[in-house]
């Protein structure tokens, strides 16, 4: 069922096939594809993409904004919670890329 006020529409009943779920993904830090923190990788598994692109977007924005992207990524770090260790991932078929492959 949809309302409207005002031009916005209002959700007011949750689909049953969901089972009340408004999102089956979340955003975590990964352990599987990390080379300081997870923060891109965790981007990366969450947008279902090579975490090779996500790190290669962060260093082009890292020139015109390195003092300020830096700070966000930390922060990002700090805000975005771990990937727990027992969960399984319905894509497992992601490899490491960077560093991380090689251990």
């Amino acid at each position: 069922m949809v309302a409207t006020f005002n031009g916005v529409i209002e959700y007011l009943q949750v689909s049953k096939k969901g089972g009340g779920k408004f999102m089956e993904k979340k955003l975590d830090r990964s352990r599987k594809n990390r080379v300081i923190l997870g923060v891109c990788g965790g981007i990366a598994e969450y947008l279902n993409i090579d975490p090779t692109i996500v790190r290669l977007i962060f260093i082009f924005l890292l020139i015109p904004f390195h003092f300020t992207l830096i700070i966000l990524y930390f922060l990002s770090a700090f805000v975005i919670p771990e990937e727990p260790e027992n969960i399984e991932r319905k894509d497992d078929t992601i490899t490491p890329s960077g560093p991380a492959q090689h251990l």
